[in-house]
């Protein structure tokens, strides 16, 4: 049977004919990073981080890494793959306010795992050792700043799904054709998150006002 990355290349040899359009949108360049894991994918049992950054309608960047230390459940592995990708989608904005010369809303990352989205954003939880305690603190403590927004997207609508695990070739067609596609959509779901959590803070201030 092929491995993770025999079967990757393969999808990707047939990916040689496509093109990706790169356009500059003066109206919306906001961050926004959808980032998945797929458990213990590998022969040695480690796990694969899917990671894939917009910065408005524009693709920018997108990786496919085998992780690097081992995790004993899928929700470990989502949370490392979540915190090692933090200070990346944290220095997109930088550098997307440093172009602009302007303050872009606040990075915004999807993440089909409820339970990683609970520890980052309310903490808790019983975690098995100290360095997977630490890794929610740290995405926690972000989200605390409000220099990142951590929210929950279905696995249905997950765009780093097909780069955390291979796909067959009926699968990874309408994938390649979602990652080269206009981003329209995605924009208009950003922005009904926005208000949302703005709208939640307004009532949150007028409860403590009663």
């Amino acid at each position: 049977m092929p491995g993770v990355l025999e079967v990757s290349r393969i999808l990707l040899a047939g990916t040689v004919s496509r093109t990706l359009l790169l356009r500059a949108t003066v109206a919306n360049s906001n961050v926004v990073a959808y980032i998945d894991a797929a458990y213990a994918l590998h022969g040695d049992s480690k796990s694969h981080t899917g990671v894939v950054i917009y910065v408005g309608n524009t693709l920018v960047y997108v990786s496919s890494r085998k992780q690097k230390c081992m995790s004993k459940s899928p929700t470990e592995a989502e949370l490392i793959a979540l915190t090692d990708n933090l200070g990346l989608v944290e220095l997109f904005q930088e550098f997307v306010d440093y172009v602009t010369k302007k303050t872009t809303k606040t990075p915004v990352i999807f993440q089909d795992c409820n339970a990683v989205v609970t520890l980052v954003t309310k903490g808790g939880g019983k975690l098995r050792t100290k360095h997977l305690r630490a890794r929610m603190n740290l995405g926690k403590e972000a989200v605390d700043e409000g220099r990142l927004k951590v929210v929950y997207q279905s696995a249905e609508g997950m765009e780093a799904d097909g780069f955390s695990k291979p796909y067959d070739p009926a699968k990874h067609a309408p994938f390649a054709a979602l990652i080269q596609g206009e981003k329209d959509k995605a924009s208009q779901q950003v922005g009904a998150m926005h208000k949302t959590v703005d709208n939640e803070s307004n009532d949150k201030v007028s409860e403590k006002g009663k």
